[in-house]
């Protein structure tokens, strides 16, 4: 996924922002959120599959700021672009159990691969000691995050 796409917008705003002390910091940032997005289209309702609240969520929201590179992300990988809108609550979903499921799936998918920042949330999980950011859900309701759009498979992803 990192191929085809320049990061360099993005990496500078999370410089630009302090949410990355360095260059090297910001692109591993990066690495470990394409790992998490890689798996968006694989989750089928009623599985929600959500993004913990870590820095990784920073390259998300920096990757919004530069809508041209967004826009083409989205269409060459999604096959649909992310859109915002605001919304409200997380509409009922089992956040601990979504979580798991998250943890679960982004380790039986990459295994040894999985990107050290994404293992850590295992350690969260673990420790109850998350929040979620991010959702991947079966409904086209709006749930408490700020980004949605509908997934080839029908599935919704919320931010």
């Amino acid at each position: 996924m990192r191929r085809g796409t320049d990061f360099g917008p993005v990496v500078a705003s999370m410089l630009s922002a302090g949410t990355a002390k360095s260059r090297e910091e910001a692109e591993n940032l990066v690495d470990a959120f394409l790992q998490w997005m890689s798996l968006v289209p694989a989750v089928r309702p009623p599985k929600v599959y959500v993004m913990l609240k870590t820095p990784v969520d920073d390259v998300f929201h920096a990757f919004l700021e530069h809508e041209g590179p967004y826009r083409d992300f989205c269409s060459r990988y999604l096959g649909f672009e992310v859109k915002h809108h605001p919304i409200k609550d997380p509409g009922g979903i089992d956040l601990p159990q979504s979580a798991r499921f998250s943890v679960g799936l982004l380790e039986r998918h990459f295994g040894a691969e999985l990107h050290p920042i994404l293992k850590d949330w295992r350690n969260q999980l673990d420790g109850e000691c998350y929040a979620v950011s991010c959702i991947v859900c079966p409904e086209t309701s709006e749930m408490g995050q700020t980004v949605q759009a509908t997934l080839p498979n029908g599935a919704t992803i919320m931010h």
